[in-house]
This record gives C-alpha cells, structure tokens and sequence, in this order.
C-alpha cells in the first residue's frame, strides 16, 4: 500500500543511519510517489515527490528493464521442449507483446506453459504450431484477461468465424 510504503521509508530513515554500513532498498518510484501524495495531500507536487525521495536514497540507481535481452532465459526456459532459435524469438517477441520482460510474470508464464505443456503431451502440443499456440494463448490470459474471458464466454462465434465482428 503506497501510504505505508511511505511510513516503513521514514521509519527506515530513522533507523538506517548507521556509519561505514549500506542498505540496499528495492523500491517502486511511482508507489513511493503515490504513498506521498496519499500521506501530504494531492496539492504536493511532483517536485516534493521527489525530494521525500532523494532525502531517503543517497544513491538512486534504475534497473534498465527495457533493454533485458531475454533470449536466454526464454531458451533455457524452454529446455524441456526442444526449440530452435527462430521459435525462441517467436517467444520472445509473444512475451514482449504480452506480460512485458518481469522475470515475476515471465516465471509464472513458463510454470504454467510447461505444466500444460505436459498434461497435454499425449494430446494437443504435439507440434510446434499448437505449442506456440498454447504459449500465444496464455499469453492472452495472463495479460488481457477480459479479452481472453470473452472469448472463452464467446467460443462459437470463434468457430463460425464472427469473433472479429462481434469485437
């Protein structure tokens, strides 16, 4: 909750003021901002924001997820399956469009892809087309749930082709 985030900062100030010692916080900006604007009022501008911020954290330092290079992980991910670098990159790039490059949700995609991947071994994810299908589906479910819902509420429009004109 962003005004206890706050709180738990101030409190840290207090207490984290030891000499020849560095604490390393992970902290949500935005939710440090959020709590302050909760906490002091909506008239605080982003300017207080920020001070409150800088009187806490004596070195800032952002996490460059934008430029994660997640191939890797996607193919060290898919070990268990047997994958080539063109249908790494079709992963990849379902991912980036989808839950984005948080290792968090990634790991929660992959748990459940390869679980499903497994219980359908015998049946559908034969192939690579119905596996990325598979992966492109929960990609949908994770991300743009409504849409998924809707689909899943709306299944014989898809098979009678209308899905698109009902949208």
């Amino acid at each position: 909750h962003p005004g206890k985030a706050v709180e738990l900062l101030e409190v840290l100030k207090l207490f984290l003021d030891c000499d020849k010692c560095v604490f390393v916080l992970a902290i949500d900006y935005a939710v440090v901002s959020q709590g302050v604007k909760q906490k002091y009022g909506e008239l605080i501008g982003e300017e207080k924001g920020k001070s409150f911020f800088d009187k806490i954290i004596q070195v800032p330092f952002k996490m460059p997820v934008a430029q994660y290079d997640i191939k890797n992980y996607v193919r060290n991910s898919l070990q268990a399956i047997t994958v080539s670098d063109q249908e790494v990159e079709t992963y990849v790039k379902l991912i980036r469009k989808s839950v984005g490059c948080n290792p968090r949700a990634m790991k929660r995609l992959f748990n459940a892809f390869l679980l499903l991947n497994k219980i359908a071994a015998n049946n559908v994810a034969k192939d690579d087309t119905q596996r990325k299908t598979l992966f492109a589906i929960l990609c949908l479910q994770l991300s743009f749930e409504s849409i998924y819902n809707y689909i899943i509420q709306n299944a014989q429009d898809c098979y009678d082709g209308n899905l698109l004109k009902s949208l």
